[in-house]
């Protein structure tokens, strides 16, 4: 994977003609690898460089969503679900959680301090899903209310990308190896595993080794 050169040697990736939108993922079952400051900082970056960003924030944790519009409790996220009721991924995926079987939306990503670079926020209430998404990964006659859950996750992501005519789409993921983030890796065009040099990441990158080709 490389970024793709500004033209005529001006940084501004935005003019880039034909683009095609890329979802790169961020992931390691391994915790504490620096994998939320690592999506936030390239994405920073490539924003810097004129690429339109989208992050995100597919943590239920919710550390990326804290981290790239600078808050510091439980209330602002909260208060931010309120003034901004659809820039969330749990808000976007509700109508088909819920069973709704219309056309999925683009979410509205909430502006950082970057014009460039914006973020589709997490919520804690994405982790109740994950019984829905098990079940419709594994079992052949799911309920047809959830079977389209799964492919809406990737849809959801990459219409609001589009929605914003972004360059490169950074997802934070959570670290597990369970159906939600089965489902965010099969949708993405790469993923970066961020390690630190020990043995317990050594172990982690062997294990991920065996476990994501499944």
């Amino acid at each position: 994977m490389s970024v793709r050169p500004s033209l005529a040697g001006q940084q501004d990736g935005s003019k880039y003609q034909g683009k095609v939108m890329k979802i790169i993922s961020f992931f390691n079952h391994k915790g504490g690898v620096s994998k939320t400051t690592s999506t936030f900082h390239v994405g920073w970056k490539l924003a810097e460089l004129g690429y339109k960003v989208l992050l995100v924030d597919a943590d239920p944790q919710c550390n990326l969503t804290a981290l790239a519009l600078g808050y510091t409790d439980d209330t602002d996220i909260e208060e931010h679900y309120l003034q901004f009721p659809n820039s969330d991924i749990y808000a976007g995926l509700k109508p088909v959680i819920d069973g709704d079987l219309r056309r999925l939306e683009p979410s509205n990503p909430a502006s950082t301090a970057h014009d460039n670079l914006s973020i589709l926020c997490g919520n804690i209430a994405l982790s109740e899903a994950e019984t829905q998404l098990s079940v419709a990964l594994t079992t052949r006659n799911s309920i047809p209310a959830i079977r389209n859950l799964p492919g809406s996750i990737g849809e959801l992501i990459r219409l609001t990308g589009n929605s914003i005519d972004a360059d490169y789409v950074l997802v934070d993921m959570s670290p597990s190896v369970g159906a939600l983030n089965q489902c965010i890796l099969m949708a993405s065009d790469h993923f970066i595993v961020p390690t630190a040099p020990d043995f317990f990441c050594v172990q982690a990158v062997r294990s991920l080794a065996k476990t994501i080709p499944r």
